[in-house]
């Protein structure tokens, strides 16, 4: 993980340091907050004239619990997390339209996985028989789909505020991985693995995941040092 947020943060420092020959007496960075479909974040990105490079982080926690009923109660327990670290190329397509630009990139989802249980709560009768849900188990479902995700999307608003602050939305969509779906069983419900091959099977087309995210951007200026002849 560490290794990776090195190579993103080289990889983002070495186009600063080239875009930055280009620019003027100053040098711009952009600091945003950044809420959406891939949950909470953080960006910085580096403008310069029509083109901008971005480094940034998402985190996005799962966590559900209901009670469920389908010919038998079921309590139902969903648990996952989605972490992403992204490097994306801006460029602002029309010289006069500085809110609409079009986008391209690399995202890496460190974690990218949930876990859904599914336990009876109640007793069930067959005839004479009768079981209780410790008696019954339960059935474990998980996915991951971590990995290298390519990207692609638009940037709506201006890059750079006017004043210190602005507010910008981007859409767009990662490629992922495939996910691969394991399922365990406990007690009367064991022998389940096939729920999950089936469940691979189904989903191996299921590969965009779409990105909404709107950022609260702030300005930052630093004069740039002249060199002495």
């Amino acid at each position: 993980m560490k290794s990776l947020f090195s190579l993103f943060l080289l990889t983002f420092l070495s186009v600063t340091s080239v875009f930055s020959q280009e620019s003027n007496e100053k040098i711009q960075l952009i600091g945003s907050l950044n809420l959406g479909s891939t949950g909470i974040g953080g960006e910085l990105k580096l403008p310069i004239k029509r083109h901008t490079v971005k480094l940034g982080y998402n985190y996005l926690p799962l966590s559900y619990s209901t009670d469920f009923t389908m010919g038998l109660a079921l309590k139902v327990d969903a648990e996952g997390s989605f972490k992403k670290i992204n490097c994306t190329y801006e460029y602002q397509l029309f010289e006069k339209k500085e809110w609409f630009k079009v986008q391209a990139g690399i995202s890496y989802l460190t974690s990218a996985n949930s876990t859904v249980s599914l336990t009876p709560t109640q007793t069930v009768s067959a005839g004479i028989v009768s079981l209780n849900a410790d008696e019954i188990g339960n059935i474990t479902v998980s996915s991951d789909s971590k990995g290298i995700a390519p990207y692609v999307g638009l940037g709506l608003g201006r890059t750079v505020p006017k004043k210190k602050f602005n507010v910008g939305f981007d859409l767009g969509v990662n490629y992922i991985n495939a996910p691969k779906v394991t399922s365990i069983g406990t007690k009367l419900l064991s022998d389940n693995e096939q729920i999950g091959l089936s469940l691979t099977e189904k989903l191996k087309t299921y590969r965009w995941l779409p990105v909404m995210q709107l950022s609260i951007n702030y300005l930052i200026e630093f004069k740039k040092k002249s060199s002495k002849q």
